[in-house]
């Protein structure tokens, strides 16, 4: 699955740039932040956390929950994402605003002590990733008991990816589809699903209790406001929390001893 990820990471580092302006200086960007700020709040549902951003791309959500009073560490994998991410973390730091930390790390096997952090979040990236169930158990790992994981995605190509998609990108308008083609979305579990469930049991099969799962209805409305790129078609969003507890724990421990005896 290396090779995989690294043909990820290299896309992403193209498109840095491009993706970070888009979401700090476009039309739309004021609009979906206050959207996602409120998204966060809710399912978090806890003031001045430490917090996990894996697959932080270059912060978003990282920013939005540092700026709330989060104590946030974002990782990702991609170092042209995270020069985005600490460029952004500098500016909110001369503004006297609070600042996330960043660092390479993997989103699938992060390197964090477990039952260390108060949360665990991500949007947009269980869908690309090479071992989704194996992250989630990861992910509760990482959280105390009490705490939450947090993951927001889309229904992005339940019908594959259509052909005609144009992004911004330092390798070409066609990067996206020359990276995410057939051989590299048969080995993303979620790349092509058309169910909100196939995430939610995620979820339940890594021990997380009071799963809950729900729509992100103001996101289609942005889109419908503003339009989208070529080729991009509207896509359910929505969010998946679950609670970590003792029993979590437990669940991923006897996994553990399972999968690797």
């Amino acid at each position: 699955m290396a090779e995989v990820q690294t043909r990820l990471n290299y896309y992403w580092s193209s498109r840095a740039v491009a993706y970070h302006q888009a979401q700090t200086e476009s039309e739309r960007a004021p609009f979906d932040q206050d959207v996602w700020r409120e998204v966060f709040a809710q399912a978090l549902n806890c003031d001045h956390g430490t917090i996990v951003d894996v697959g932080c791309g270059s912060g978003f959500v990282s920013h939005l929950l540092a700026e709330a009073g989060h104590d946030v560490h974002g990782i990702d994998s991609c170092a042209g994402m995270l020069v985005e991410a600490c460029g952004e973390a500098r500016q909110h730091k001369q503004r006297g605003l609070n600042a996330a930390n960043f660092r390479l790390g993997d989103a699938i096997t992060p390197a964090w002590e477990a039952h260390s952090v108060d949360a665990v979040v991500s949007r947009y990236v269980l869908w690309t990733l090479t071992d989704p169930a194996t992250a989630v158990r990861n992910w509760a790992r990482m959280v105390k008991p009490g705490g939450r994981v947090v993951a927001a995605d889309g229904l992005w190509f339940p019908t594959g990816i259509d052909p005609d998609i144009r992004v911004e990108s330092t390798t070409g308008s066609r990067s996206f589809t020359n990276t995410y083609d057939e051989q590299t979305m048969s080995r993303l579990p979620l790349g092509k699903a058309a169910s909100i469930d196939d995430y939610a049991a995620l979820f339940a099969n890594a021990g997380l209790e009071s799963v809950e799962v729900s729509e992100v209805s103001a996101v289609h409305e942005i889109d419908q406001r503003f339009g989208l790129s070529k080729g991009h078609s509207p896509a359910t969003q929505f969010v998946v929390s679950g609670v970590v507890t003792d029993r979590t724990h437990q669940v991923i421990a006897g996994h553990r001893v399972r999968e690797y005896a």
